[in-house]
């Protein structure tokens, strides 16, 4: 169970910078020159692709360890 959460901790302080990474891209897209903003707006949605994979596979790793741990103390009864 610890795990998890270390795990999860983790995972909401990298959102933060995931945040940050997203609203600056966001603004270069906008605001930035014609010739930079095709490649910034092709970084931010491949970002936003492998943001969402690990937040996938954080999920699965997360309910394979608690089913892990709940059959483990089903063994040890």
């Amino acid at each position: 169970m610890v795990v998890v959460q270390v795990l999860r901790g983790n995972i909401d302080r990298h959102s933060i910078e995931m945040k940050s990474v997203d609203h600056t891209g966001t603004y270069l897209k906008y605001f930035g020159s014609k010739q930079d903003t095709v490649y910034v707006r092709n970084r931010l949605s491949t970002i936003r692709l492998r943001w969402k994979r690990l937040l996938r596979r954080v999920d699965e790793t997360s309910r394979r360890l608690e089913r892990a741990l709940r059959d483990a103390k089903r063994v040890n009864i």
